[in-house]
């Protein structure tokens, strides 16, 4: 029997068990992916009780920077960024992987496909360093960091995930000035709308919600913008880390992980 699970505090509302669980049916593998609500006081003794028992987990907020401190390897990405949601289980402990950032540049559309663009990025946090990352890569000519302190600003800044895009800080609720694309990277707007006026074509909400969308994806297409979830990301994720547990990503694989994200 083979198990997977996810580590986070919330856990109850997280698509991940429906998706692993097709890729289980997909592959004839007899197994189970299990949620286990952590909270950050305790993610050391759940990682060594589950270190024996699993092949990998998931990690989700807010562990993604305190689970670092308990694996024994660390990939250069999760290192750069300080942050992993993805664990592979070593005979020597946990080894450590960020695939936010690599799925959400596929979500972006790969390589240079923001080429020139000017992003507005809501937030500071631990999940924009992922955003920021996947932004550069895409190849942004200007991504403005909308967050409350220029102290978070100068964190994430200091992190040097940028070499040819400049990365600015903006005051929060500032986002009159046009840009190209607008990427949501806090909790905010998942069940209330944002109090910001949005003067952009497209956003990107990295917040999802199981049966509805989130408020400010509402919000957005209401007024005629384009709007995605973070359903996208979580299954390019989810299939960046099918690759690191199992070692392959056998064909057909995708579309089965998609059929629960769509009910």
């Amino acid at each position: 029997m083979i198990r997977l699970g996810i580590l986070g505090d919330p856990v109850d509302e997280s698509l991940s068990p429906r998706i692993h669980a097709c890729a289980f049916m997909h592959r004839s593998r007899e197994g189970v992916y299990e949620r286990h609500q952590t909270t950050i006081a305790n993610v050391g003794f759940t990682l060594k009780r589950l270190q024996q028992s699993h092949l990998g987990l998931n990690v989700t907020a807010p562990l993604k920077t305190e689970v670092l401190d308990y694996c024994h390897g660390v990939s250069a990405l999760a290192a750069q960024l300080g942050a992993a949601n993805t664990l592979v289980a070593k005979k020597e402990g946990w080894w450590a992987e960020n695939t936010d950032a690599t799925g959400l540049l596929n979500v972006l559309g790969g390589a240079q496909s923001l080429r020139g663009q000017t992003v507005a990025v809501l937030g500071a946090g631990g999940a924009a360093r992922a955003v920021v990352w996947a932004l550069e890569g895409a190849g942004c000519e200007e991504i403005r960091i909308h967050c409350r302190s220029q102290r978070s600003f100068s964190i994430l800044n200091n992190r040097s995930l940028t070499r040819k895009a400049s990365l600015q800080w903006r005051p929060w609720g500032d986002v009159k000035d046009p840009v190209d694309l607008v990427i949501n990277s806090t909790p905010l707007g998942r069940h209330e709308p944002l109090p910001i006026e949005l003067r952009s074509p497209r956003i990107i909400d990295l917040n999802y919600r199981p049966h509805m969308t989130t408020e400010l994806c509402r919000q957005s297409r209401s007024i005629g913008l384009i709007a995605q979830d973070g359903r996208a990301l979580l299954l390019e994720q989810a299939l960046l880390a099918q690759q690191l547990w199992f070692g392959d990503l056998p064909v057909g694989l995708r579309d089965a992980m998609t059929q629960p994200l769509m009910k």
